[in-house]
């Protein structure tokens, strides 16, 4: 039955804790931390961190497709996956993608890759990577920390069995980025719960 093979999570060595952000704004703050990028990381580099350590006693020719997701890509117009199976040594006959554009990126990439197993391609790998930038004083400012993850698909040797999945779709904005924002945006929070997750929730 087609599964996940592996995780992998890569978390970058820097962390900024809500106390400190609430004591740069003379705000209350919550507990706890979020981790930060270094300036020699983006969401390609943290994603290929995550698959090289999913990819640990793995035999590469076994893998089949490699699939990219992130909302923070640094290229405009390039295919990171292609960078990314370079780097992970990948062969060279593998199916690439990327999904982007919307925090859904990651379940899509977990889904196709699941169809592409389903139809008898091979094990795929998803490879994930963010650097969300949050707008100062604002509530996701201590929310959204940066990271990477990997998710190995297949059929033998599975942890956890995928029996099946449902997908619905709702145009909301509730969560934005357009190409010249340098930040995050987000409508109220009560518009967003009822509008969108109750309603979604409720759907489904």
């Amino acid at each position: 039955m087609i599964g996940i093979k592996k995780i992998a999570v890569h978390l970058p060595y820097y962390r900024l804790s809500r106390k400190t952000i609430g004591t740069a704004w003379g705000a209350k703050a919550g507990k706890g931390e979020r981790r930060v990028a270094n300036f020699d990381e983006d969401s390609v580099t943290m994603a290929i961190e995550a698959g090289l350590k999913c990819l640990q006693q793995e035999n590469r020719d076994k893998i089949k497709g490699l699939y990219f997701a992130s909302t923070t890509a640094p290229y405009w117009e390039k295919q990171c996956a292609a960078i990314c199976a370079g780097v992970l040594d990948l062969p060279p006959g593998i199916r690439t993608g990327d999904f982007a554009g919307s925090t859904r990126s990651g379940t899509n990439a977990l889904i196709a890759a699941a169809d592409a197993v389903k139809a008898g391609l091979g094990d795929i790998l998803i490879i994930t990577g963010d650097c969300r930038p949050a707008l100062p004083r604002s509530a996701q400012e201590g929310i959204m920390g940066d990271g990477g993850a990997a998710v190995l698909l297949g059929n033998s040797d599975v942890i956890c069995h995928i029996k099946d999945s449902y997908s619905a779709w709702n145009d909301i904005t509730d969560v934005w980025r357009m190409d010249k924002d340098n930040f995050v945006k987000t409508w109220e929070d009560r518009f967003i719960v009822q509008m969108g997750y109750e309603k979604d929730i409720t759907h489904s």
